[in-house]
């Protein structure tokens, strides 16, 4: 059953990856464990938000696309090493579709990262937490663009996780974080909260809320930014909301399902869809 609960986890915190460096859960992998995830991860959106300010996007491209469109697939790697820690890695591929002047496609960011896992709740009262810091290395695409694939600069990625599986259908968890990036690019701040439920025994859905923000002092809007288009100094910010739903399969397999939509934000595509399919197999 423990292990059920951590291929399901796996799979909700990897079925939509585009805004995050990586998808991570409280939850371990058990010693030995090695889940390996595809997924497959869509976003659209008919406006962009310049500064506060909802923009066509029509409009931005001078009548090149009525919408920036964005796609990410990618190889999820996550292995218990001890009964505490466990590694995870991503690698994948992006594409843009923003119009002739920001078409792009090539190798996405790759991270790599090491949990460690501080309190178990399995052995005691208070909830599951653990601690991450992942590495990022940055993929090969132009980033000085409104929809690229990420932001050009290899990273660090440091975050905590807290979880609790409150019943047994119910679990709440939590992750708040920080990421580093060399050259221009403003230190990103982000948090997320999740809730989820199982209605049956391989069948389950959860309900999530995240931010993530680029501490930058430019807006698009600038008449710095008009003179010399710095697109990784802006001050940027996407609030997101999303559901998802997981069904477990036989042999420690898993599919899992996520819709998301940009609910607020700043400097940044308003995403009226996102949508991430995952594939787990747990060995």
């Amino acid at each position: 059953m423990k292990t059920c609960l951590l291929i399901s986890a796996i799979a909700f915190a990897t079925a939509s990856t585009a805004t995050h460096a990586a998808a991570t859960s409280p939850w371990l992998p058990i010693p030995g464990q090695l889940a390996l995830t595809l997924n497959h991860t869509v976003q659209s959106g008919e406006t962009a938000i310049i500064n506060k300010v909802k923009v066509p996007i029509i409009a931005i491209t001078r009548g090149e696309a009525s919408e920036f469109e964005r796609s990410t697939t990618s190889l999820i790697l996550n292995y218990g090493i001890s009964d505490a820690l466990a590694l995870d890695a991503i690698i994948g591929y992006g594409d843009v579709d923003a119009g002739v002047s920001e078409n792009d496609s090539d190798i996405s960011d790759a991270v790599i990262g090491l949990s460690w896992r501080l309190v178990d709740e399995y052995l005691g009262a208070l909830p599951t937490i653990t601690t991450r810091v992942g590495v990022i290395i940055a993929g090969d695409y132009e980033d000085n663009q409104l929809a690229s694939i990420g932001d050009g600069q290899n990273g660090l990625d440091v975050s905590l996780l807290v979880g609790k599986q409150l019943t047994g259908a119910f679990a709440l968890s939590a992750e708040v974080g920080h990421q580093n990036r060399n050259g221009d690019v403003p230190d990103a701040f982000y948090y997320s909260v999740t809730a989820s439920y199982s209605f049956l025994e391989k069948l389950s859905a959860s309900i999530g809320y995240s931010v993530h923000e680029y501490a930058g002092d430019l807006d698009l809007n600038d008449p710095e930014f008009s003179a010399n288009p710095r697109y990784k100094q802006v001050r940027a910010q996407n609030r997101t909301a999303k559901i998802g739903l997981n069904y477990s399969l036989a042999g420690n397999q898993a599919l899992a399902l996520n819709l998301g939509t940009t609910i607020d934000g700043r400097n940044t595509v308003d995403d009226d869809t996102i949508i991430g399919l995952s594939y787990t197999y747990g060995f």
